[in-house]
């Protein structure tokens, strides 16, 4: 995995990535972990009659509605990928 920035470490005791190590940038931020942040925080998908669990997209537009927990959870993000790339 060598070279791929979603693998950089961006902290030691972060969670558990899918590649082995702990704390990857893709598991702080990747897809899989910004839908289980929209699921914890029990925002409502844009889809109810699919009955499908939130998504990145329901977590942005939650963001951009104001959400205090959707912008804590994405800016925490953007702080783990400005980490990552500094």
């Amino acid at each position: 995995m060598s070279g791929e920035i979603g693998h950089i470490a961006v902290s030691r005791t972060g969670p558990k990535c899918r590649c082995g190590q702990l704390g990857c940038l893709e598991a702080w931020i990747g897809t899989d972990a910004l839908e289980r942040s929209a699921l914890y925080l029990n925002l409502p998908s844009d889809r109810p009659l699919n009955h499908e669990k939130p998504t990145v997209h329901d977590l942005i537009n939650a963001f951009i509605n104001n959400d205090s927990q959707a912008q804590t959870t994405l800016n925490h993000a953007f702080d783990q990928l400005a980490q990552a790339l500094a």
